[in-house]
């Protein structure tokens, strides 16, 4: 409100222009008013400078990190501010950037609040965002055990379990899966993820060996052409197995028993699977190690000279 006071206590004032009472209820960075009046002597000039901001400043909290169809950002989220003051202007610079970073729904900025010139005060409006950085928590865990070698000789089913505290999981936790093939370092992964977006493979590397091993027994040495030995004969094994490999081949065996049919004993080997083998074939092996006698019995007659004489030779083995 402006009004002037005009005071001549000699003689009367004529009012020339401007000097009526009035209200400034327009937002001015400056309006000059000017009163003149006039008396006997002569002319008089009032002025005022009127400054008025009625409009509070504005903050405007804004960011380009946009969430995902779920609701959910999965990192850390930069809030610009801008501000404006059209009429008096801002007392303080506008508040920098703020970074949202802590995981949890309904995270939001503070309330930033700036003051005009004219003592004004506005306030930001709020950013409110969810936020999950972390990926879910799988295990997995086989139901059948693998042995103290790390291995399995059966199918092996795995069951898996999940975690996740903040977002939820998008699907549901993978069903359990069961390896059926046979292999060293066989794999299975599944990809599990979150309604923020983090994802985790999932699965795990088992061994599975589900074929026997073989064994196979052979003499050291070969028989003569009669087919016969005349010292202790070697036995010996040689063990297979393609995948998990032999855990335990037998020793050598030694045949020193006379005979014509004098026979190995079967013996079985086992792989790193805990898989047994089917017995080992026998070998059979004819074996004389004792030399024949040879005996001459000589007639009871006089030997002469110069006459034929019969001579016994009985040779035995």
């Amino acid at each position: 409100s402006l009004s002037w006071s005009i005071v001549d206590p000699e003689s009367p004032v004529s009012i020339i222009e401007g000097c009526d009472p009035r209200e400034i209820t327009a937002d001015t960075t400056g309006t000059g008013i000017f009163c003149r009046v006039r008396s006997l002597p002569g002319e008089a000039v009032g002025y005022a400078y009127i400054k008025r901001d009625a409009v509070a400043p504005t903050v405007t909290a804004s960011t380009t990190a946009v969430a995902n169809a779920a609701g959910w950002h999965r990192q850390n989220v930069t809030v610009a501010y801008a501000c404006a003051d059209a009429t008096s202007g801002l007392t303080a610079f506008c508040p920098g950037q703020e970074t949202l970073s802590q995981e949890g729904r309904d995270i939001s900025t503070t309330v930033k609040t700036m003051r005009d010139y004219a003592g004004n005060v506005g306030t930001s409006n709020v950013i409110t965002i969810n936020l999950d950085k972390t990926r879910p928590l799988v295990s997995t865990e086989p139901r059948t055990p693998m042995n103290a070698y790390g291995w399995h000789r059966d199918d092996v089913t795995i069951d898996f379990t999940c975690f996740e505290t903040l977002s939820g999981l998008s699907a549901p936790c993978p069903a359990p899966y069961t390896f059926t093939g046979e292999g060293r370092d066989l794999s299975y992964q599944v990809p599990v993820s979150d309604n923020a977006g983090n994802q985790v493979l999932a699965g795990r590397l088992l061994s599975i060996d589900r074929t026997a091993p073989t064994i196979v027994a052979s003499a050291t040495g070969a028989p003569n052409a009669a087919g016969w030995y005349r010292t202790n004969v070697g036995v010996a094994f040689a063990c297979n197995d393609a995948l998990s490999g032999i855990r335990v081949c037998p020793f050598a065996q030694t045949l020193s028993q006379e005979g014509d049919a004098v026979s190995s004993t079967a013996l079985t080997t086992v792989d790193y699977a805990d898989n047994l083998s089917a017995p080992s074939n026998v070998v059979t092996v004819k074996i004389d190690k004792t030399a024949p006698t040879l005996n001459v019995a000589m007639p009871p007659a006089t030997v002469l000279l110069n006459a034929t004489h019969d001579f016994q030779l009985n040779a035995t083995d």
